[in-house]
Formats: structure tokens, sequence, C-alpha cells
């Protein structure tokens, strides 16, 4: 059935305005041992924004990424963009976020719009591909590859998990 979004309502058509049409973002898939499934997720012109973003001094809201799962056998992980209040862990037991941030050296670059809150602008071009300048989104991509090698979640309950079995009070 092309088109059609299963939801707990049954089979819709997508095109069809409805109450129990859910849009869920797809879950990207990355891998760690191809680096250009991450940038595929997190591209450059994304990164480059979402810091300038970040950099703003009062800043409330932080952009980036959060990896939702750690390797499997095949290296295959869950990446997907995201944002998070400034106020909140950077980690949790389920998630890791990893916002980009400029490097002072990059500050530079960009200039706040006057009469814009949180409004910017770049003072000159973008370092080319392949630079030295440019380095810092490849240390970026980089750091999120490592955080998801290294990423430690605690297994999924499930139904049967020893936890749920016995006496529970009552």
């Amino acid at each position: 059935m092309l088109g059609a979004v299963l939801t707990g309502c049954g089979a819709i058509d997508a095109a069809a305005a409805s109450p129990c049409l859910i849009e869920e973002p797809p879950m990207s898939t990355a891998n760690v041992n191809d680096r250009a499934s991450v940038e595929a997720i997190y591209p450059r012109d994304v990164y480059e924004a979402e810091a300038a973003q970040n950099a703003v001094g009062n800043a409330q809201t932080l952009r980036g990424v959060r990896i939702d799962s750690a390797p499997d056998e095949k290296g295959d992980f869950a990446l997907v963009r995201a944002a998070r209040d400034t106020g909140e862990a950077a980690g949790t037991q389920d998630a890791l976020f990893i916002p980009p941030m400029l490097e002072s050296r990059e500050y530079e670059r960009f200039v706040e719009l006057p009469g814009r809150e949180g409004g910017m602008a770049e003072r000159r071009d973008p370092p080319a591909e392949g630079s030295s300048d440019g380095g810092a989104y490849a240390a970026f991509i980089d750091s999120i590859i490592e955080a998801a090698r290294n990423a430690q979640f605690p297994e999924r309950i499930g139904r049967g998990d020893d936890r749920f079995k016995g006496f529970h009070g009552g």
C-alpha cells in the first residue's frame, strides 16, 4: 500500500488529513566504520549553522546530534539530529547528546546581526573543503564516531526480563 502510514487508527492514506496520522522522523542509522554515513546525517552546512547558533551567548537551546544506541556487531548505531535545553544533561543512560561548538579561532568568522536576537552572519567565506581551517568539522565527525564506539547503554527492559518475575507486592 504505497503512500500509507500505519498508525493506531489502521492504515491511512498519507495525503489525507487525519487526526490519527502520526508523523515521526525516520530513525537514522550510521556506521562507525563508514564516515560518510555520519556525514550524510550531519552534513557540513548543518554543522556550521548549528555551531554558530550554539555559540550565541544567550542561546537557550543547543542543537547537535543524539546517539540513541551503541553500535551493533556490524558497527551500525542510531544517530539523529536533536536539540535540548541548555540546562539538560548532555548524556543520559539511554542516549548521548553531542552539540557542535566553534573553536575559538572560528568565532571571528561570524558577526551577530543587529536587531535579530540570535541572528548570525558570516564575516568571511567558510573554509574550503579539505583546507586546514575545515578541520573543525572533521574533528566533530571524529568525536561522534568515537563517542558511538565507546557508548555503553544499559540493556533494554523487555517482556520476560528477570526484573519482572516474582512477587511485586499487593
